[in-house]
C-alpha cells in the first residue's frame, strides 16, 4: 500500500514538475517570437500603394482612365505614390508587396482618416472637373 500511494506521489510530483517546465519553455518561447516580430520596424512614411495587371488600378480607387492625370495630380498633393508592378505578376513578390500595401494604407488611413479612399475620389472628381474648366497648356516652342 505504501509503495502504491509513494508511486502516486512521485507521479504527481513529476507532472507538476512536467508543468513547471512546459509554462516555462512556453512563456520563454513566445517571448522570443514577440521579440522577433518586434524587431521588424513600421515605417511610418511609406505612402507608396503596389498595383499590378491592366491599367495599375488600386482596389477601391478612381478606375476612369480619363481621370489619369486628376488622379495624379490628387496623389502627389496627398503625398501618395502609386507603383506599378506590371502585367506579369511574380507570386515571389506578391506576399512583399501585400504587407508594403497593409502598411501604406494604415498609413494613409492615420493620416486621412478611415475613409481615404472615398475623400480622394471625391478630390479627383474635382480636380477633373477643374482641369476641363482650365484652358489647354500651350507648348513652350509655340
Amino acid at each position: 500500500m505504501a509503495m502504491k500511494y509513494n508511486l502516486i506521489k512521485n507521479m504527481q510530483k513529476l507532472t507538476i514538475g512536467n508543468f513547471k517546465f512546459m509554462k516555462r519553455n512556453i512563456i520563454i518561447f513566445v517571448s522570443y517570437l514577440l521579440l522577433l516580430v518586434s524587431c521588424k520596424k513600421h515605417n511610418p512614411n511609406n505612402f507608396t500603394l503596389i498595383t499590378f495587371g491592366f491599367g495599375g488600378i488600386y482596389n477601391g480607387l478612381e478606375a476612369d482612365p480619363a481621370k489619369g492625370r486628376a488622379s495624379q495630380i490628387v496623389a502627389a498633393r496627398w503625398g501618395i505614390d502609386f507603383y506599378w508592378r506590371g502585367c506579369e505578376y511574380d507570386s515571389d513578390t506578391q506576399w512583399e508587396d501585400i504587407k508594403n500595401n497593409w502598411e501604406a494604407e494604415n498609413n494613409i488611413e492615420d493620416k486621412f482618416g478611415d475613409d481615404w479612399k472615398e475623400k480622394f475620389n471625391k478630390e479627383v472628381n474635382l480636380e477633373y472637373q477643374l482641369e476641363k474648366m482650365r484652358p489647354p497648356q500651350q507648348s513652350e516652342n509655340e
